[in-house]
């Protein structure tokens, strides 16, 4: 045996002696919320953010995580922190091993590392779950501190969420992750909106007791953090969006939360997120959406079809169309200087839906009218 194969299987046995005391802490009895601090402590050290050596490595953090999901079940509140620290190393840590298995994974290579992957899958899906029960504290725990903390956690976070879906780079993971991102994303949008009503009251609710110090330093700006914090959530849900629009109707539930929530905070976000978000590309990005999405219901009916549609056919193919159309006059009627910038664009977009709707041979008022 070699050196680098005898150094490979001595760091493997370290992972799966690590991995067998956090499973025998899972199985331990019910945890209390006076233990929680000195548990993350051990679990925070056990992680091992290194690039992944194999199955062993994702067997820990899977362990590390199934503890952390169970430690999330009690009162949080105190540890918060702690909680947000090891999520964030979690979701970054996913982020890299979805890019370093696509490297590093040939076609001829693909079955033998079928485990490695699911575990991987596992791995990403018990990071949105805890985030899922993190959050609704979050929301509540609206400190300076604390909204700084969890700025990195919800950057990892989405960014993992958006790679997961979106990069088409990455296989088999987006149908997996799909079923928990909803749910994720609806309580993100919940945690930014009520930081932004903080923000524009100035008052921070706190929650969790800090300890007083004679050393003076700068603290965090809440409002940055939470326009920094709403800027990003708000662009990850415009490109999970985009993609649920071209899924063909598979991601129903990604494409409500997605488009409805940064309709909500760009709504509740006026005055704050101008300067870090395009509004502009938000309204030509519907409208562009509109367009395909008649598009392809015209080509559809022109082409394939030699009967009339009924009303209800019709109406389940202008679905989207309505969708999209309503979300962007929400925007335009909220930011109508962002809106009169491309009036010209949206002028041209109108010319396309009105030509693209003269190809249909229905009464299209009918639909939008429920009639």
């Amino acid at each position: 045996i070699g050196v680098s194969e005898a150094a490979v299987l001595r760091w493997d046995s370290v992972l799966e002696s690590r991995t067998s005391l956090i499973n025998q802490l899972e199985g331990s009895s019910q945890f209390s919320a006076e233990d929680l601090g000195l548990i993350l402590e051990t679990l925070t050290a056990s992680w091992d953010h290194s690039r992944c050596s194999g199955v062993s490595h994702c067997l820990l953090h899977k362990s590390v995580l199934q503890v952390v999901l169970k430690c999330a079940e009690l009162d949080t509140a105190a540890c918060l922190p702690q909680f947000l620290t090891l999520g964030a190393k979690a979701s970054s840590w996913c982020g890299k091993h979805l890019i370093w298995f696509t490297e590093s994974i040939d076609e001829s290579e693909a079955l033998q590392e079928e485990e490695h992957n699911c575990l991987c899958l596992e791995i990403i899906l018990l990071t949105l779950n805890i985030s899922i029960k993190l959050l609704p504290m979050a929301a509540k725990c609206i400190t300076v501190d604390v909204v700084h903390t969890i700025g990195g956690f919800i950057s990892e976070l989405l960014t993992l969420t958006e790679s997961s879906i979106v990069d088409k780079k990455i296989n088999g993971t987006a149908a997996h992750v799909a079923k928990a991102a909803p749910v994720f994303l609806d309580e993100t949008i919940k945690l930014c909106r009520a930081y932004c009503e903080a923000a524009k009251s100035d008052i921070g609710r706190t929650c969790m007791p800090t300890e007083e110090t004679t050393v003076k330093h700068e603290l965090p700006d809440l409002t940055s953090d939470v326009v920094r914090i709403t800027a990003c959530t708000i662009q990850t849900l415009c490109k999970i969006g985009t993609y649920a629009a071209s899924s063909g109707g598979s991601q129903v539930a990604l494409l409500n939360v997605s488009w409805k929530g940064v309709v909500s905070l760009l709504q509740l976000g006026k005055g704050l997120i101008e300067v870090k978000v395009s509004v502009s590309n938000i309204i030509s990005t519907l409208i562009s959406l509109v367009i395909e999405s008649l598009r392809v219901a015209a080509d559809t009916w022109c082409t394939s079809l030699q009967e009339a549609l009924g009303v209800s056919e019709a109406r389940r193919a202008f679905l989207p169309i309505k969708f999209f159309l309503i979300n962007a006059v929400r925007i335009c009627s909220v930011y109508p200087s962002e809106a009169l910038t491309i009036y010209k664009d949206m002028i041209r977009h109108t010319y396309e839906v009105i030509r693209s709707k003269t190809r249909v041979e229905m009464p299209a008022c009918a639909v939008f009218s429920g009639k």
